[in-house]
């Protein structure tokens, strides 16, 4: 009975169903799994080998445009900066020039004004005289020294000697003497009228405008 039992087993174990694919697969994977995986393309692999390099150098090559471009850029900044401090300096520059030109200016019209007041006999002339005064205070500085010798030592001395000598002839009783003090006084306002193309020349070089 045990070997019937056995036997009769074995005919259960073996009437199972079989699947008649399930080797074949098997064959396939096991063969697939031992089949070599194929090489990479010679250039490939030489581009897989440097494309680190690559990669370094291009990254290097970037940084060094990038810095070109950025220094470049502030160079020209730096550029616009000085022209423009260049341009800010002329404009001072020609600003205290066309300045001290008025100053100067102002001197030798004060001069001419007293001058003519003078030699014309015009009711101001002393008051010109005063005004021309007040600008010979500041005229050494704005002058060399010839120029205010000239208008100090020359100009005003004579204007002074002009007012000393008017002032005689206007107060002359006898008429002597009050003769002598109309020639002195003539004397003076010649003295005076010879002073006036001088006073061109002295003062030419500094009213010149540049070209």
């Amino acid at each position: 009975m045990f070997l019937a039992d056995l036997l009769h087993g074995s005919v259960r174990l073996c009437s199972a169903p079989v699947d008649p694919y399930r080797g074949q697969e098997q064959s396939v994977r096991e063969d697939l799994s031992m089949t070599p995986t194929p090489a990479l393309p010679m250039w490939l692999e030489v581009l897989k080998a440097v494309a680190p390099l690559i990669a370094a150098l291009l990254a290097a090559g970037v940084g060094a445009w990038v810095a070109h471009k950025f220094g470049t850029i502030q160079a020209g900044i730096a550029r616009q900066q000085a022209e423009t401090a260049r341009a800010a300096a002329a404009t001072a520059k020609n600003k205290l020039k066309l300045d001290l030109f008025d100053r100067r200016l102002a001197i030798y019209e004060a001069s001419i004004q007293t001058l003519a007041s003078t030699i014309l006999r015009d009711e101001k002339a002393e008051e010109a005289d005063w005004a021309f005064r007040k600008k010979l205070e500041v005229a050494q500085w704005l002058f060399d020294k010839s120029v205010f010798d000239f208008l100090h030592k020359e100009l005003w001395t004579a204007l002074v000697r002009y007012r000393e000598a008017q002032s005689e002839h206007q107060g002359a009783i006898d008429p002597q003497t009050r003769k002598d003090a109309r020639e002195a006084w003539k004397a003076a306002r010649q003295a005076l009228h010879a002073l006036e193309p001088r006073l061109n020349e002295v003062f030419a070089p500094y009213l010149r405008q540049e070209g």
